[in-house]
């Protein structure tokens, strides 16, 4: 807390952190009468606290039309909050809440979602991405690459949305994979000939489409091209300690 003042026409300002009070007071009296004495306080609250806080962003999602979806956003900081959903830019009429909800999704509501979230010292936002299909399919997770080392065990997943029932072949290297029909395909004790490049195809009644390629490499080795080198006695791999090879 801090004073300044004085004894005759004084003024005072007071603040404390603790309570975020500011309080202004000025009092006039005569040295020769005491009766003479009136007095002014100013109190004020003053505002503090966090700004807005975008403590979980909506996702970006793919859904089917016809299909009912809802962007949310969770958000933190001092009361009130505000909210303001926009698409492409635009302010979406009545979407001033944390959720917003679509009844059913159509190729008209995909976009660029944002949402704005203020209080009275300041804004913050997020984004997420909204695609809409009619009938797909469509991969919405794709699947990730790895390094493992023999015996290991890895799992490829693929997330495809679309008209059910869906199709699913996984491929090694361009070629089909017998059995692995699934969204999932489990490699255990991997041995050296499951190295390679990975993708599936997922089909529907409406379509088919293939995931990216994912690779399984040796965990030794990591992506890019294993470094040669040429010496007197033939070819031979570079990699940690010299090699002399006979």
């Amino acid at each position: 807390m801090r004073s300044f003042g004085g004894s005759a026409n004084a003024a005072h300002l007071l603040f404390s952190d603790v309570f975020h009070v500011l309080a202004v007071s000025v009092h006039q009296f005569s040295c020769t009468n005491a009766d003479v004495v009136f007095g002014l306080t100013l109190e004020a609250r003053v505002q503090t606290g966090l700004l807005p806080a975008v403590l979980e962003a909506p996702r970006n999602q793919v859904v089917l039309a016809g299909q009912p979806v809802t962007l949310m956003v969770r958000a933190g900081g001092c009361e009130p909050l505000a909210y303001q959903w926009q698409c492409n830019g635009t302010d979406i009429p009545g979407a001033t809440h944390p959720r917003c909800a679509i009844a059913q999704a159509q190729a008209s509501h995909s976009g660029d979602y944002r949402v704005i979230v203020w209080n009275p010292l300041g804004t913050n936002q997020a984004s997420a991405r909204l695609d809409v299909v009619d009938c797909g399919p469509v991969i919405a997770v794709q699947p990730q690459a790895a390094t493992n080392a023999l015996g290991d065990t890895y799992t490829f997943e693929v997330g495809a949305i679309g008209i059910e029932p869906l199709r699913y072949q996984w491929l090694l290297n361009g070629a089909i994979l017998p059995g692995a029909t699934n969204a999932t395909l489990t490699l255990a004790n991997i041995q050296t000939n499951d190295y390679g490049t990975y993708s599936v195809l997922v089909a529907s009644v409406c379509d088919a489409v293939t995931s990216q390629d994912a690779l399984l490499l040796p965990w030794n080795l990591g992506p890019g091209p294993c470094p040669t080198k040429h010496t007197p006695f033939g070819w031979m791999v570079s990699r940690g300690p010299p090699v002399i090879s006979s």
